[in-house]
């Protein structure tokens, strides 16, 4: 999808020279990387299983659950309020 929906949808962040994709791409990749694993392992298994039937809203709303209860969440606000950088340990 191009135009104006896609832009609406989010599915659009950044549009880029193709001779600087692969480092950006690489810099994107790493930026994710540094969020807690707990959090990034839930989201990686609620957007393959997003098809109707697959993982119903209960089951996406147990990950989040899950995932706000989680030492990671704690962790990453204690270290938002600190204003420093947060250790993830994936649990």
């Amino acid at each position: 999808m191009y135009g104006p929906e896609a832009h609406a949808l989010g599915l659009v962040q950044r549009v880029v020279p193709s001779v600087d994709l692969l480092e950006r791409t690489k810099e994107w990749v790493a930026s994710i990387a540094r969020n807690a694993p707990l959090a990034l392992r839930y989201a990686r298994l609620a957007v393959r299983r997003h098809a109707p039937g697959v993982l119903s809203d209960t089951a996406v709303e147990e990950l989040i659950a899950t995932c706000f209860s989680s030492d990671d969440y704690q962790e990453g606000v204690q270290a938002f309020l600190e204003k420093r950088q947060p250790r993830f340990r994936g649990r």
